[in-house]
């Protein structure tokens, strides 16, 4: 990689590579497929259909264990 001039002396060897591929990347602008969207939109609607009913489980097992936490009493025994 060549040295960008307008990086501070100073910076050790991680900070100068970081800096220097986030100015690769600031040069280029990835490529992306045609089928991009379409895959995209087909993940996030596959993770709602499990995030959904995983939220409902979580609130009915929050609920639950709340219910069997008041049944049993909320007082603490003594030692």
């Amino acid at each position: 990689m060549s040295d960008t001039p307008s990086l501070p002396p100073d910076l050790d060897p991680a900070e100068r590579r970081a800096a220097e591929l986030l100015s690769l990347v600031a040069r280029r602008t990835p490529s992306v497929s045609d089928r991009f969207t379409t895959e995209l939109v087909m993940r996030a609607r596959a993770q709602r259909a499990v995030a959904i009913p995983l939220r409902v489980l979580g609130g009915f097992l929050a609920s639950l264990a709340g219910a069997v936490y008041a049944a049993l009493g909320t007082t603490r025994r003594e030692p």
